[in-house]
C-alpha cells in the first residue's frame, strides 16, 4: 500500500511540474532581470518585431525562419546559436535558439542573454570611464519576448526570448586579419587589455571576437565570457605585426 501510494504521489508531482520550456519555469529573479533588459515599447525593433511574429510560429525551425524573412543561417559552431538579420531590420542583428533545439549546456536561451547583455554594459562603461570610444564599442543589445500564440509544436521545446543587438558593421574575416596586422597600434591594443582585464573577459581577444569594422573600430562582439580565471591574450598573438606582437607581449605579461 505504500508503494503505490508513494507511485500515486511522484505521478502527481510529475503532472502537477510545469512542463518543460514553459514560462512557469522561470524564477522571480530571472524575471526582473529580464524586465530590466527588456527592448523597450517604442524602439522601432521591437515594432517590427511584433509585426513579423505576430502570425506564425517564427523561430519554430529554420524553415519557419526563412518563410518569415530573416536570412538564412546556420547554428554557430560550440553554442549553437542562430545569427540572422531581416530586411525590416535594419542596423540590427537577431540572435536565436529555435523550438527544435535542444538547450544549449542545458541552460534555457534566456540564461545567455543575460549574460550577453550584461557582459555589453560592463564594456560600454570601461569604454566610457577611460575615453576608449574612438578605438573601440560594444553594441547595445536588448531581451524580446516572442508571442506566446501561435505556440510551439507538440514536443518541441519552446523558447520564448530572442536577443535584438546593433550591427557593429564587422568587415569580412579576412580583412580583419589584415587590418589587425596593419592597422594594430599601441593605443588600440592597450585598450583592448584594460577592457579584458576589468572584468577579466577570457575570450574577446580571439579575432573573431574583436573584429574591425567599417569605421575603423575594433568592435567587442563576445560579451558573456566575463569574471573568468584566465583572460586568453595569446588568442591576439598571430594576428599581430612583430613589433605589435612584442609590445602585447610586454603588456599582458605572457611569457
Amino acid at each position: 500500500m505504500g508503494r503505490r501510494l508513494f507511485s500515486w504521489f511522484i505521478l502527481f508531482l510529475a503532472l502537477a511540474a510545469p512542463l518543460r520550456g514553459t514560462l512557469e519555469e522561470i524564477s522571480k529573479q530571472d524575471w526582473n532581470k529580464i524586465n530590466a533588459y527588456r527592448i523597450p515599447e517604442g524602439h522601432p525593433a521591437k515594432q517590427k518585431l511584433d509585426q513579423i511574429c505576430s502570425n506564425a510560429r517564427v523561430f519554430a525551425n529554420l524553415d519557419a525562419m526563412l518563410a518569415a524573412g530573416f536570412a538564412k543561417a546556420k547554428p554557430q559552431h560550440h553554442t549553437r546559436i542562430i545569427v540572422t538579420r531581416h530586411p525590416d531590420l535594419p542596423g540590427y542583428m537577431i540572435k536565436a535558439y529555435l523550438d527544435d533545439q535542444a538547450y544549449h549546456s542545458e541552460r534555457p536561451e534566456y540564461y545567455y542573454w543575460l549574460k550577453r547583455i550584461e557582459g555589453s554594459r560592463r564594456i560600454q562603461k570601461t569604454i566610457d570611464e577611460n575615453n576608449f570610444g574612438h578605438l573601440l564599442k560594444v553594441p547595445k543589445k536588448w531581451i524580446y519576448q516572442l508571442p506566446e500564440n501561435p505556440s510551439a509544436q507538440e514536443g518541441a521545446l519552446a523558447k520564448h526570448f530572442i536577443l535584438v543587438e546593433d550591427d557593429m558593421n564587422i568587415v569580412g574575416r579576412k580583412k580583419n586579419i589584415r587590418m589587425w596586422r596593419r592597422c594594430a597600434t599601441e593605443e588600440l591594443l592597450y585598450a583592448l587589455k584594460v577592457v579584458m582585464l576589468k572584468d577579466r573577459f577570457h575570450d574577446c581577444a580571439k579575432p573573431a571576437n574583436c573584429p574591425f569594422s567599417v569605421d575603423g573600430r575594433v568592435a567587442l562582439v563576445d560579451t558573456q565570457s566575463f569574471d573568468k580565471r584566465h583572460v586568453k591574450f595569446f588568442k591576439l598573438n598571430n594576428a599581430l605585426s612583430q613589433p605589435m606582437k612584442q609590445f602585447w607581449f610586454s603588456i599582458t605579461d605572457q611569457q
